[in-house]
């Protein structure tokens, strides 16, 4: 057996008490979304920037910048996608037990404390200035 570092998923394993068959067969299907997931997330990345250059530019083009948010929209789609595709994979290899914790469980990016990239001070405190009260 894996202790909770070795483990992709950390202590979310643990927590469904996986035979050594599951986590492998998980842990395979976790390597597979990844490499389907992670361009498409680098992808996005560079539109987040592409339409943060659109947006400062002295003479902002509302048509690339909208162009750019609906290219955004059609990653962000195929990524919600996939991650479902993964998440029913998965519980399909669980028994019927481990699939209700496994469905009590946030999933996703959003994770377990809350939004994705909100991390500890990124509250209101953080918009001060006139355009964000």
């Amino acid at each position: 057996m894996m202790n909770n570092a070795e483990r992709p998923y950390g202590s979310g394993q643990c927590i469904l008490d996986l035979t050594p068959e599951q986590d492998a067969q998980i842990t395979k299907l976790r390597t597979k979304h990844l490499k389907e997931v992670t361009p498409l997330r680098n992808e996005l990345g560079e539109k987040r920037a592409r339409l943060r250059t659109l947006q400062t530019a002295e003479n902002p083009n509302l048509n690339e910048i909208n162009k750019t948010i609906d290219e955004m929209a059609i990653i962000r789609a195929n990524i919600q996608k996939k991650g479902a595709a993964h998440r029913t994979e998965v519980a399909s290899l669980l028994t019927d037990d481990q699939k209700v914790i496994y469905n009590s469980r946030r999933q996703g990016p959003m994770g377990r404390k809350g939004s994705a990239g909100m991390g500890q001070g990124m509250g209101r405190g953080m918009r001060t200035g006139g355009y964000w009260n």
